[in-house]
């Protein structure tokens, strides 16, 4: 017994991401997929309940010669999740890269960031 439990701390300790730190991981991208599902089916009360109060929402507009830095708000975004459209909004994520420091937490993917 005292040898599986050794085995098991080592295998935790020689793991690239410390156990804990990947279900933090998890966490991060069942948020962010959480706002992808809300998307897809046009549900802004689905996407509402997963980000904070003060979330902001960052991007970078890169369509002109000098890239700027694009707030927009969180609520606008909401009710334009659930605003009745003819396209489909699914959002995929791709080499993704969770990175947890506290107070703020990034996943990025592809062309996806998303802090609370």
């Amino acid at each position: 017994m005292r040898t599986r439990i050794l085995a098991a701390l080592v295998a935790a300790l020689a793991s690239p991401t410390p156990l804990l730190a990947q279900g933090a991981e998890a966490e991060v991208i069942a948020v962010v997929n959480g706002v992808f599902d809300g998307m897809r089916k046009v549900d802004s009360a689905m996407v509402r309940p997963l980000f904070h109060a003060k979330a902001r929402m960052i991007t970078m507009d890169l369509r002109s010669e000098r890239p700027a830095r694009v707030e927009e708000s969180v609520e606008g975004f909401i009710k334009s999740v659930g605003s009745p459209r003819t396209e489909l909004y699914d959002e995929q994520l791709s080499n993704v890269k969770t990175l947890i420091e506290v107070p703020k937490t990034t996943a990025e993917g592809g062309r996806v960031a998303w802090r609370p």
